[in-house]
């Protein structure tokens, strides 16, 4: 995506958003579980 000498400022940004969109839609669909995880291990590390 970069050039020699130049950037691609445009298509960097696109290639940005496609990579993290797969990555919000698993969240929104297993939102629920995600949630209740941390819930029920009481917040431990």
């Amino acid at each position: 995506m970069n050039g020699q000498y130049q950037q691609k400022y445009p298509e960097l940004m696109m290639a940005a958003l496609i990579s993290c969109v797969p990555m919000i839609i698993q969240y929104i669909v297993f939102q629920k579980q995600f949630i209740e995880g941390i819930a029920t291990s009481g917040g431990k590390l």
